[in-house]
């Protein structure tokens, strides 16, 4: 619970009552940076005492700051095993963030860097955490829109869980962008990078 009640992001359009919404900066003991893309990086540290992974957004636009919140209010309304929820945030300028649980590493990297090969019987329990995840989100009315390896985080207990929401979306929000031909029409944030990222235009 937060000890002052329920706190608010900058815009009031946040409100929790369970995490600090106004995390100083100096409660941060950020350290080397352990993952970055096109929209934000993310850093290694500790919070109250605790290792944390602390997601720092690029908000350039409004339409960022308007991503950010959404993002927020999803990390705050997730509850599962299977999905990362915030630890806390800074949802007040100038630096804006979201502490997140720090997980052993993540799919992709595991596979891909580690060149870690489970066995049968793991590969088909991690499938059943992973759907889990998901089936969590599809129950709120959410779509993740960018499930992949690298968003695929690991316990040290082997837990999988689906992390990353900055493309989530209401489901209903989606159909509605849904073309006759079926196709979602968006225009992808990040860069292309195989034949699995297709750039669809409307």
């Amino acid at each position: 619970m937060c000890a002052a009640g329920e706190e608010t992001c900058i815009r009031g359009c946040c409100r929790s009552t369970k995490i600090s919404l106004k995390v100083n900066k100096s409660e941060l003991d950020l350290q080397e940076e352990i993952a970055a893309g096109a929209t934000s990086k993310v850093m290694r540290g500790t919070y109250q005492g605790q290792p944390v992974a602390v997601k720092l957004p690029t908000l350039p636009t409004a339409d960022d700051l308007d991503r950010y919140h959404k993002e927020l209010k999803f990390l705050m309304t997730v509850d599962h095993p299977n999905v990362v929820g915030a630890v806390c945030a800074k949802a007040h300028p100038p630096d804006y963030s979201f502490v997140l649980p720090l997980l052993q590493t993540s799919l992709g990297k595991a596979i891909h860097e580690q060149r870690w090969r489970p066995s049968w019987a793991k590969i088909v329990r991690m499938g059943a955490e992973i759907a889990a995840g998901v089936a969590h989100l599809h129950s709120l009315g959410l779509l993740h829109r960018d499930l992949k390896p690298a968003n695929i985080l690991i316990g040290d207990d082997g837990t999988c869980k689906v992390t990353d929401l900055g493309l989530t979306e209401f489901e209903e929000v989606v159909r509605t962008a849904v073309g006759a031909n079926g196709n979602i029409r968006y225009k992808p944030r990040g860069k292309p990078t195989g034949g699995f990222h297709k750039q669809v235009l409307g």
